[in-house]
């Protein structure tokens, strides 16, 4: 078990606080979707013209995930007319436009002056997608720093415990089920009373780094002295300064 303290930082990623960045990438990702559909409105909205584009082919792609959950994606093939000349270029579209052309139908289309490989076949839909992607990023940007600070706060309360907290022996009562799995494997936490009889349970782990900890052995723990927060195991966040190299477990 843990040897030596462990700083707030190393206990935010023991806390999982690392998996804030997935929801941070999504935030990223989709916040640069929004800025470039943003400029794209923008060169539309300031120097596009309003031409005409000849649908060339049309397909429906069906994708299906994991969970077996389906998504369509509906796809135009299209030519824009300029006077210097044709452009080919294909675009997702909603079902409804989608079903509202055919192959060799000419539709209206805005497209930018100075490159009409810009342009917006379906009315409104550069909108549409500027505030879906600002939405998810939004979101994204939320859950990030919702994560992120739960698992910071905690950290830092358990420092917090140990450094100001009462060190007490603790009598392990047994593992603690939880519905955690890694790679197929279910995690435990280590339970204990403590000598003042208030019972506490470590972070978790795999079953193999508990089983020198079998039940009615003692433990270090460090608890809060008026009872009122969580009290952690010294094998998980380490002991105080003064108690480094002492007997322990």
């Amino acid at each position: 078990m843990q040897m030596e303290p462990l700083s707030t930082w190393k206990l935010f990623l023991r806390h999982w606080g690392w998996a804030a960045a997935f929801p941070m990438i999504f935030a990223i990702v989709f916040g640069l979707i929004a800025m470039f559909e943003g400029r794209n409105a923008e060169r539309l909205e300031a120097d596009g013209v309003n031409g005409i584009a000849v649908i060339t082919d049309k397909d429906i792609e069906i994708d299906y995930d994991s969970d077996g959950d389906r998504t369509t994606t509906y796809r135009l093939y299209f030519t824009v007319e300029t006077p210097d000349g044709d452009v080919v270029d294909n675009d997702t579209v909603g079902k409804g436009f989608y079903n509202s052309v055919s192959i060799g139908a000419r539709t209206p289309i805005r497209y930018w002056r100075l490159g009409p490989d810009v342009n917006e076949i379906e009315p409104g839909s550069t909108t549409t997608t500027i505030w879906i992607t600002k939405v998810i990023s939004a979101v994204a940007l939320t859950i990030t720093l919702a994560w992120g600070y739960i698992a910071w706060e905690k950290s830092a309360k358990a420092v917090r415990i140990r450094e100001r907290g009462a060190r007490r022996r603790a009598k392990v009562t047994g593992l603690v089920n939880t519905s955690v799995t890694v790679n197929g494997r279910r995690l435990y936490r280590l339970g204990w009373v403590d000598d003042e009889g208030v019972p506490g349970k470590s972070m978790m782990h795999k079953p193999a780094k508990l089983d020198a900890f079998p039940e009615g052995s003692e433990i270090w723990i460090y608890a809060d002295p008026a009872g009122r927060k969580k009290s952690w195991w010294e094998g998980d966040i380490g002991p105080r300064r003064e108690n480094v190299g002492a007997v322990r477990r």
